[in-house]
């Protein structure tokens, strides 16, 4: 199953290989994930407050 959401440009639930809907697991370490490459939600984070907008961060996305 393929969960499709987009978090600041980025389709978090293609992007993340745990298919992580609402923020990093507990597998990420200095900004790189267990399984490959930098997290998705650490660059989702990273934008989102550039752009002053973290409120878009702390909201509860719900699978499909």
């Amino acid at each position: 199953m393929v969960l499709k959401e987009r978090v600041a440009g980025f389709d978090v639930g293609k992007k993340c290989p745990k298919s992580m809907l609402n923020g990093p697991c507990g597998g990420v370490n200095n900004g790189m994930c267990e399984v490959e490459g930098q997290c998705v939600w650490v660059r989702v984070y990273a934008k989102l407050k550039s752009e002053d907008n973290l409120d878009e961060f702390t909201k509860v996305r719900l699978p499909r």
